[in-house]
């Protein structure tokens, strides 16, 4: 039997997830949460690949190069897909996701370590500077990781490649003509040794 093919994150189910984000304890909301931030920022990520999905599915294993949420947060912003605020908000969802997997406490939202991490957030602190008062730390947490998901998906476009270009051979075409320019060089050099050499005035 095929395996399913798991679809990238798309506006219409994260509209139907927020519920479910809300009705989540602490713990599961975050870890929830940043899952679907780290899907859509994967799917954002395959968008600029070339279509090679079994290179792309290596690269993007759990135990790959690219696998873990901090490796495509970095290649993201590097890639100029992600701007430095996007970023910071991202690297937050993270830690907070990293601290509720990894406590050994009963960790929640309100804890102040936790609480202060969303306090940092811009995605918080941009809704309530247009009007959208947020007043507990999960409030705060799950408005950001919406918007940052809506910003974040709306860059995971295909990008449109010109199907040629995997008929042809531009690598081969580039070195045969840099050997014919190089070729061609070396020939005028001795073209023109040849015209001021003493014997060519004979």
């Amino acid at each position: 039997m095929a395996k399913k093919q798991i679809l990238p994150p798309d506006i219409e189910s994260l509209t139907k997830a927020v519920d479910i984000f809300t009705k989540q304890g602490d713990r599961g909301t975050a870890l929830i949460v940043a899952a679907w931030v780290d899907d859509a920022l994967e799917a954002v990520i395959r968008s600029r690949f070339r279509p090679d999905k079994s290179l792309a599915d290596d690269l993007l294993r759990p135990d790959g190069p690219l696998g873990s949420f901090s490796a495509r947060i970095k290649l993201g912003y590097m890639l100029d897909l992600l701007e430095h605020l996007a970023r910071k908000d991202l690297d937050l969802i993270r830690k907070i996701r990293n601290d509720f997997a990894h406590a050994r406490s009963d960790l929640r939202f309100t804890t102040p370590s936790i609480r202060d991490r969303c306090k940092e957030l811009h995605g918080a602190n941009a809704c309530q500077a247009g009007g959208l008062m947020l007043r507990s730390p999960k409030q705060k947490f799950i408005a950001t990781a919406y918007f940052l998901l809506k910003y974040v998906m709306s860059f995971a476009q295909p990008k449109r490649r010109n199907p040629l270009l995997e008929k042809t051979d531009a690598y081969g075409a580039w070195i045969r003509r840099t050997v014919k320019h190089a070729s061609l060089e070396l020939l005028a050099r001795e073209l023109k040794t040849f015209v001021k050499s003493p014997m060519s005035q004979t």
